[in-house]
C-alpha cells in the first residue's frame, strides 16, 4: 500500500528523532542501523524504505535546518525595521537548536565531519547554501537602501552563522547559558555590521 505524503513526512521524522537520541548517546561512528531501529521500534527494512545509509539521515537533517532557516532568511527583506529582523532571526535560530536538543548532536556531527568525508561534503554543501541565501537577502537588502552592508555580504553571512553555531554548541559546556541574557549581545554584535542609509552620510 503507498503510503500518503503526510505519513511519508511523519515516518522519516520519527526516524530522524529515535537517529538524533542515538548519535548523542553513542557516536555517528558507533550508532548502528540496528539501534536506530531499536529506538523508532521499526525494522531495518522500514527504515530503509525511506533512507539508504546513516548519511542520509545526516543529509536530512541538514536539509531540515536549511529548509526552516531559508524560510526565515527570506522574509528578511519584507520586515519592516530591517536591524531588528535580523537580530530577530539570529537569536531565534540559535534559541530554536539550543531548546530542540540540537547543541549535542551538532558537536557530534561537526566532529565527525572532520573525520568522514561524505559527512564533510553533506555538511560543506549545507553551509554554502546557507551563505548563499543570506547573501541573496543581503543584496536584496542593499539595492533596495535598506541597509549599508559595513562589510562584503559573504564575511557577514559566515559571522552570523558562526556566531549562532557557537552560541549553541557553547550550550553543551555551560549547561547554565541562558539564551535570553545573549539577546542584548547578539543585537550589539550583529547590528554593527550594519548602518542605516541616514548614518552613512
Amino acid at each position: 500500500m503507498k503510503l500518503s505524503e503526510h505519513k511519508i513526512v511523519e515516518k522519516k521524522a520519527e526516524i530522524l528523532t529515535a537517529a538524533q537520541v542515538c548519535f548523542v548517546e553513542k557516536g555517528f561512528h558507533n550508532t548502528t542501523i540496528n539501534d536506530i531501529c531499536r529506538e523508532s521500534g521499526m525494522s531495518a527494512g522500514n527504515i530503509y524504505r525511506y533512507f539508504d545509509s546513516k548519511e542520509m539521515i545526516i543529509e536530512a537533517f541538514a536539509m531540515e535546518e536549511l529548509q526552516w532557516m531559508t524560510t526565515a532568511i527570506k522574509d528578511l527583506p519584507s520586515s519592516p525595521d530591517m536591524l531588528q529582523a535580523i537580530v530577530d532571526t539570529a537569536f531565534w535560530t540559535a534559541a530554536t537548536l539550543m531548546r530542540e536538543g540540537r547543541p549535542e548532536l551538532n558537536a557530534e556531527l561537526f566532529a565527525e565531519a572532520g573525520r568522514n568525508p561524505r559527512i564533510s561534503a553533506i555538511y560543506s554543501k549545507f553551509n554554502r547554501q546557507l551563505i548563499t541565501e543570506i547573501c541573496l537577502a543581503l543584496e536584496e537588502i542593499e539595492n533596495n537602501g535598506l541597509l549599508v552592508l559595513r562589510h562584503e555580504r559573504q564575511s557577514i553571512a559566515m559571522l552570523i552563522i558562526s556566531l549562532v553555531d557557537g552560541l549553541v554548541l557553547n550550550q553543551i559546556i555551560n549547561t547554565d547559558l541562558d539564551i535570553m541574557t545573549m539577546r542584548p549581545v547578539i543585537e550589539t554584535m550583529v547590528t554593527s555590521l550594519f548602518a542605516k542609509p541616514a548614518e552613512d552620510r
